[in-house]
């Protein structure tokens, strides 16, 4: 799913390629309001192409865990420390871009006479971005403590890739028998 909306992404981005094309004969709008929006669109391009190359990686680590191979608990847990980084520097560049929109619409607003008012949304998108970092970090800190427990690693290393019927945490599983 998460591959999926970043093909979207891509698409909307290369959808916005086309209007910018147009405004090739207003080289001012570019250095002016529109450039840093346009950055922000160059930014989510190269964002999103990572990212179809990072939830590949996890999904084949995933798949690899699932069938219960010890590389893919290794390729998840490094996947999920990338994840903090990930959630760190895109935070970090996100909230560059959305300063630099907030000041180019401010000066936009105070051009046309309308002060700074188009500059409110700011709670907004600070709290987007906050939310956005807490959505990467949690449930990467969440899934590092749980690939790390000592009885996951002994288990699956013991198991060999092959799933044993007994569960750390449960004791031996039973097949239900049918009522």
């Amino acid at each position: 799913m998460l591959i999926v909306s970043q093909l979207l992404s891509l698409a909307i981005t290369n959808s916005v390629d086309q209007v910018t094309g147009l405004l090739g004969g207003y080289p001012g709008l570019k250095t002016g309001v529109l450039g840093p929006m346009m950055d922000m669109f160059e930014y989510n391009r190269i964002w999103s192409y990572y990212s179809i190359c990072y939830f590949l990686v996890t999904c084949g680590g995933g798949i690899q865990f699932v069938r219960f191979k010890e590389i893919g608990r290794k390729i998840l847990e490094i996947a999920c420390c990338v994840g903090i980084v990930n959630a760190c520097v895109d935070t970090v560049i996100t909230y560059t871009f959305w300063q630099e929109m907030e000041n180019a619409m401010s000066s936009f607003g105070s051009g046309l006479g309308l002060g700074t008012g188009l500059s409110q949304l700011n709670p907004l998108g600070i709290g987007a971005i906050v939310v956005g970092f807490f959505v990467w970090v949690i449930p990467s800190v969440g899934i590092i403590i749980y690939l790390r427990r000592p009885s996951l690693r002994a288990l699956m290393v013991s198991s060999g890739g092959k799933p044993s019927l007994q569960s750390p945490v449960q004791g031996p599983l039973r097949p239900s028998s049918p009522s």
